[in-house]
């Protein structure tokens, strides 16, 4: 089950102590209101605007790490698509069928069904130069923005993200959920949290959460799905 955004949004305000002053019973009922406001996030450093641009930056970081590996689990939750299909010698595409951009590295090359093999490229020219004395391979190369391949059309499985997706879901009331696994909650507090700093405002604890957000990277990063020292967060 997702966790909201407003469970993120509340945590990374309370670290920031950005919450307007009360008694016990106020503190405690702005904390948990369903859709946070400036009514209740009231400091002038760190503002609700601000706060909730953080959040969608820490968020947009660990899709674009997950992203950039390319056996890690979690590349599904990254806008998981695939290209249109593209000829051979074409520049690679931007943008996935989903109408999205495409991030992270590129996932299986398929000729219909079947996962083709990346090759060297001379491997590759030499069945396009002479096609009709080869029995047709399965076989593709990328050099820079380009793809070669073997088949008369083919598509890449990728991940894709939009930024404005993400915005639109912190910002909707109530905030909607977040776009990755929840064992990742914590990290995306602690990445919100370590990038809040005004002038010299939040500078020693931001160098706490970003020793945590930098830990859950690395985990990404090794293709772990477990993060050191994070835990799995209540959804209400």
């Amino acid at each position: 089950m997702a966790t909201s955004f407003a469970i993120i949004i509340r945590e990374v305000a309370k670290h920031l102590n950005a919450y307007r002053s009360g008694d016990a019973s106020t503190v405690n009922t702005d904390y948990t209101v369903a859709t946070p406001t400036t009514t209740q996030v009231a400091d002038p450093f760190f503002s609700l605007a601000f706060i909730q641009d953080k959040v969608i930056d820490a968020h947009g970081r660990l899709a674009l790490e997950i992203a950039n590996v390319r056996a890690h689990p979690w590349r599904a939750w990254i806008g998981n698509s695939v290209t249109a299909t593209i000829a051979s010698g074409v520049v690679l595409p931007l943008v996935a069928t989903n109408a999205k951009s495409i991030v992270g590295c590129w996932g299986q090359v398929l000729n219909g069904g079947t996962i083709m093999s990346e090759a060297a490229p001379e491997r590759v020219q030499q069945y396009l130069y002479d096609p009709l004395n080869f029995n047709q391979p399965n076989l593709y190369y990328i050099d820079g923005g380009y793809i070669y391949h073997t088949a008369s059309s083919m598509t890449i499985n990728c991940c894709t993200y939009e930024r404005s997706t993400v915005a639109a879901l912190v910002t909707s009331t109530p905030p909607g959920n977040i776009t990755l696994p929840d064992v990742l909650v914590d990290a995306i507090v602690a990445g919100a949290v370590m990038e809040c700093i005004i002038e010299a405002k939040g500078v020693e604890q931001a160098s706490y959460f970003k020793t945590l957000f930098e830990g859950a990277i690395a985990s990404i990063r090794q293709g772990q799905t477990t993060m050191p020292m994070m835990t799995l967060k209540a959804t209400a």
